[in-house]
């Protein structure tokens, strides 16, 4: 079995219910990393840009992103375009094989948060927000994943990560699944809280993000 297979293989991201994103902070908090981890604080990988981002350029109109394993293989590929409102990710296995996308979809007068729908060949398996402007830092993240048919199979939560060396606040990102899904579900799922991280880096960090005071509801 390949590793990316076991991104979806349990039913489970890389067979577990519950990941945690943990923030990663990096050199003038220009880039965009983040580990992940079990609930039992094993490292799954790493998810990190393929090429040298900056602070200025990371809400460009192309971005790839990156997960390896602690030796440094290749799990999965998240491919963001569409420029800083991130029309859509697309996530794809080592091979370059498309395992789906994340596609913007609902109002497009939304300024805060975007709608995101989970797609594969063209049809629609679930859909989640995520939140995209500094002044929602404040607010508690609990945003459900919902499948095709509406109901609930996974939960994004956002915690604060204190004493990451950055002058800027960092949020670990938490996707707890509410029960197993079939292929490619539990590759986007991760892919959904991933750009929970990716946006919240955006916005939150490099020499013009400043200090913020932390929510208590995060």
């Amino acid at each position: 079995m390949a590793p990316s297979d076991y991104a979806w293989d349990t039913g489970y991201p890389f067979g577990e219910q519950l990941l945690v994103l943990r923030a990663i902070a990096t050199e003038y908090d220009a880039s965009i990393v983040c580990g992940v981890e079990n609930v039992r604080g094993q490292q799954i990988g790493t998810i990190h840009p393929t090429t040298k981002i900056g602070w200025l350029t990371r809400g460009s109109a192309g971005q790839t992103f990156v997960m390896t394993r602690p030796d440094g293989a290749p799990l999965l590929y998240f491919i963001s375009s569409g420029g800083y409102s991130g029309q859509t990710i697309d996530v794809q296995d080592p091979t370059g094989q498309g395992l789906g996308r994340l596609r913007r979809g609902g109002s497009r007068w939304r300024i805060y948060t975007l709608t995101m729908d989970l797609e594969f060949s063209g049809q629609r398996l679930g859909q989640s927000n995520i939140g995209t402007t500094i002044w929602q830092m404040d607010k508690k993240v609990h945003e459900p994943i919902l499948d095709a048919a509406g109901t609930v199979v996974a939960h994004v939560d956002r915690r604060w990560h204190p004493h990451t060396g950055s002058r800027n606040p960092h949020y670990d990102y938490i996707l707890d699944c509410s029960e197993p899904t079939s292929f490619p579900l539990p590759a986007l799922m991760l892919a959904t809280a991933f750009a929970h991280y990716m946006y919240d880096r955006i916005q939150m960090g490099g020499p013009l993000g400043g200090p913020r005071w932390p929510s208590r509801d995060n």
